[in-house]
């Protein structure tokens, strides 16, 4: 698979992945994708506009410079992250 449409498919996992952590979170109902299923790498940390020529090589590493909405992107998936631990923990309490 090229570097292109793999780094595609990872930027549209992870944001189902944060659509799945909000409206379970909002809705009140558990979580349809467990962190210790998940075996992908976060997206690169590139513009839109950047991500085509760095996959065909054309360009330097894509971290370089200021920070970019994808920097964001991937803070707010660490976020998600830590309240799904949270939100499991809490579920497991009850439980006991």
């Amino acid at each position: 698979m090229r570097k292109l449409e793999r780094e595609r498919r990872r930027r549209c996992f992870w944001s189902l992945y944060t659509l799945d952590r909000l409206l379970a979170t909002n809705l009140g109902r558990p979580l349809s994708i467990q962190d210790c299923d998940i075996d992908s790498e976060l997206p690169l940390e590139c513009s839109d506009e950047e991500l085509e020529s760095y996959c065909l090589d054309l360009a330097g590493t894509p971290t370089e410079g200021l920070p970019r909405l994808m920097t964001g992107f991937n803070a707010l998936i660490g976020v998600h992250r830590i309240a799904g631990e949270v939100r499991l923990d809490s579920q497991t309490s009850r439980i006991i």
